[in-house]
Formats: C-alpha cells, sequence, structure tokens
C-alpha cells in the first residue's frame, strides 16, 4: 500500500540531509538556547526549517546556501 505525503506537507528530496537544532547549533558555533531563539524569531528561512510533529529540522543544503551568502547578523 502507498502512502502520500499529507496535503500542504514540505516535500523533502531523497538523499537531503535533515539537522537538528543541536547539529545546526553545532555547525554555527552557537549554543542550542541561541538556535532555537534564532527559530522563535524567525531569523532562519522558512525554506529551511521543517516540523515534524513538534520537532524541528533543518535542511542542512539550504540553510548551507543561506550563510554562505552572508544573511547571518
Amino acid at each position: 500500500m502507498e502512502t502520500k505525503p499529507a496535503q500542504g506537507a514540505a516535500q523533502v528530496r531523497q538523499g537531503t540531509q535533515l539537522w537538528t537544532v543541536e547539529e545546526f547549533a553545532q555547525w554555527m558555533r552557537i549554543t542550542t538556547m541561541a538556535a532555537r531563539c534564532m527559530l522563535r524569531r524567525r531569523e532562519i528561512p522558512a525554506d529551511a526549517v521543517i516540523k515534524i510533529g513538534r520537532r524541528v529540522r533543518l535542511r542542512a543544503e539550504l540553510v548551507q546556501e543561506w550563510v554562505l551568502k552572508g544573511k547571518v547578523a
């Protein structure tokens, strides 16, 4: 039986690396609390953020692209 994603659900390509908030914070060299505050203030582009239930994941490729473009304060 084939399962279909919910209507409006984010489509994640096969092989896309997803980071936890902790992994994102470690990569950015900031505290986990600072990373969570960035999420709460919506400083991270919405297309890079995925919510899976109550959990948040970040698309590594899009986050890296955002940072390299110099969008970090």
